[in-house]
């Protein structure tokens, strides 16, 4: 007997990603591990972001939308602030903000919360400000409002999370980075190709 065919008709839940810009940094690489493996029928990730990354591209391959807003650093935070509302009320379907910008992640879910987004996640992928002392004042001022204003916290490590969430550190998710150990397994191909690499380095360094 043949069995009736379930067709998918509800959109994907789209979640919204803060982010600086999608480079090929730590947070970065992480997100795009789990977008590219994720069941995107079900989930879509869409992004704000503020510079230009070397997975733009991919990501609207994959099916997800990129709204650029200048950065809090450049345009000061109230601007910033203006433009990441202003892509909220124009996109009233998301109903989860995850922030990636550590401290900075603050502004984020504070205005998520202006707008009535029911989840705001404040994720730490950090264990120290980067950049100056008047720099780490400013960060560490944003980073006030992440605890009154975020629903959930996550961390990548117990020392991420006593960074960002101080007190309520145990309130964080542990979730470590993820990589795709397919990238790690052994390959002779790859292993043969290396020793005879070296073994010709060691011959040309025999001839000098």
């Amino acid at each position: 007997m043949n069995q009736p065919v379930i067709s998918r008709t509800r959109a994907p839940l789209r979640v919204l990603q803060v982010v600086a810009g999608m480079n090929r940094g730590g947070y970065e690489t992480f997100i795009m591990n789990l977008y590219r493996n994720m069941d995107r029928e079900r989930v879509q990730f869409d992004f704000i972001h503020s510079l230009e990354g070397s997975f733009d591209a991919e990501i609207r391959e994959l099916g997800g939308q990129m709204h650029k807003i200048p950065f809090i650093t450049q345009a000061g935070p109230f601007r910033y602030a203006r433009a990441l509302r202003a892509v909220l009320a124009a996109h009233p379907q998301y109903r989860i903000v995850h922030a990636h910008m550590d401290k900075f992640s603050g502004m984020a879910v504070r205005e998520a919360r202006k707008m009535n987004v029911p989840v705001r996640i404040a994720h730490s992928h950090s264990t120290r400000n980067e950049g100056g002392p008047l720099y780490g004042l400013v960060k560490n001022h944003y980073g006030k409002m992440v605890l009154p204003n975020a629903t959930h916290l996550l961390a990548c490590s117990p020392g991420a999370a006593a960074w960002m969430f101080g007190a309520q550190a145990e309130r964080a998710k542990i979730v470590p980075d993820a990589i795709l150990l397919e990238a790690y397994r052994p390959n002779e191909e790859t292993r043969r190709s290396l020793v005879n690499t070296i073994v010709h380095y060691k011959v040309l360094l025999k001839v000098l």
